[in-house]
């Protein structure tokens, strides 16, 4: 198994979220999303079930349900 080093992914943009992409299989899909104060991922609809892990600050997350 692969180490990943999210230090070394990390990705910031002033005017937007940053994304990486870590892990890319046929059943499995991993993004490094980073954000600085004030940014937000928009709204959308997954096509998948999402799991969501904070590795380090704080923010604030609503589900809605459709």
């Amino acid at each position: 198994m692969d180490l990943i080093d999210l230090k070394e992914k990390e990705v910031f943009k002033k005017e937007d979220r940053g994304f990486a992409n870590l892990i890319d299989e046929k059943y499995l899909q991993v993004n490094q999303v980073c954000l600085d104060p004030g940014q937000q991922v928009p709204h959308h609809k997954a096509n998948s079930n999402v799991t969501l892990t904070v590795v380090y600050g704080e923010g604030t997350f609503r589900w809605v349900a459709t």
